[in-house]
């Protein structure tokens, strides 16, 4: 199953990367292909909708994480992020938009 992938919702382009109920080990590689999708895109053009649902986050992770956020943000006009809590998002150095629902961060998008 494609976990990184461009899709579009009401005529607009987005990113979706879904890391829902992923292992650590999966986290990595979605990490190292969203990182490389996303880098290959213009500066300033990307729209990505991330689920983080039940995923697994240990220390390894989030410093992944933080570095895979900070890299990409040359390139990602808006970030919502679906499945995550306050607590977890202040361990990253950047204003992300969540989301209780997928069809709420899309419909987010869609206004955009």
């Amino acid at each position: 199953m494609e976990r990184v992938y461009f899709t579009e919702y009401k005529g607009k382009k987005l990113l979706y990367i879904d890391m829902s109920k992923c292992s650590a080990e999966e986290m990595f590689e979605i990490i190292a292909n969203a990182r490389e999708i996303i880098r290959n895109q213009p500066e300033a053009s990307v729209f990505s909708l991330t689920d983080v649902t039940d995923a697994w986050f240990d220390p390894e992770v989030i410093d992944a994480m933080k570095e895979f956020v900070a890299g990409d943000k040359p390139y990602v006009v808006a970030a919502p992020v679906v499945g995550v809590t306050g607590r977890v998002m202040k361990l990253f150095d950047r204003r992300l938009v969540l989301f209780d629902t997928i069809e709420q961060a899309k419909e987010w998008r869609a206004d955009r």
